[in-house]
């Protein structure tokens, strides 16, 4: 038997998480899926077969609301980016005079280097040993972090929705997709605007 590609391996485990998990009309699903592109999620309610609530970043709305955000955080960049200051000939010339380099000797060059390399692979180990096991990627509010912001944005307005329906507890299904970058961007941001799951 082969090795799986990614979306049939995917789809094995998506399989195997749906088969645990159920949305009924008390507690409906909020299934999200992800694309290269796009970000979508829906809440549906198996025992009914119906989708009640829809969101993806292809919505009118959401497109909206993502390009106001871009351009806030765009704005908020190039405020705390500081200004060039406008030093004279001078001063320019004496801070490039202190920039140049100082000739090497050959010798130490071969010596550098393999320190360097050294150090490097140290700092490496001991970054590896010290890391956890899974980081998640987060998102920081105020940054244009692209793909992750879409996330976030779809999230916020499939909990909202979700409100308006009278939904306020949902069953996280992710999909056959690791709960990490995208997938979990969206589930806090649903969290956050007060869906329960």
């Amino acid at each position: 038997m082969g090795q799986l590609n990614k979306v049939e391996a995917r789809k094995r485990r998506k399989k195997g998480t749906r088969s645990k998990l159920r949305g009924g009309s008390g507690r409906p699903r909020l299934t999200v899926f992800r694309s290269l592109r796009h970000v979508y999620a829906q809440v549906v309610d198996d025992g009914a077969g119906k989708v009640l609530v829809v969101a993806s970043t292809l919505d009118k709305e959401v497109r909206d609301t993502l390009a106001e955000r871009r351009a806030e955080a765009a704005q908020k960049a190039a405020a705390a980016k500081p200004e060039e200051s406008g030093d004279g000939p001078e001063q320019a010339a004496a801070g490039a005079a202190e920039a140049a380099p100082e000739p090497e000797k050959k010798k130490d060059k071969k010596k550098g280097k393999e320190k360097k390399k050294k150090k490097k692979k140290a700092a490496a180990k001991a970054v590896a040993e010290n890391a956890p096991r899974r980081k998640r990627l987060r998102y920081r509010p105020g940054t244009s972090a692209g793909k992750l912001l879409d996330a976030v944005v779809v999230g916020e307005f499939i909990a909202r929705r979700c409100q308006e329906a009278g939904i306020e507890k949902v069953v996280f299904d992710r999909n056959g997709f690791r709960y990490h970058g995208r997938v979990a961007a969206l589930a806090d941001a649903a969290r956050g605007v007060g869906l329960k799951f």
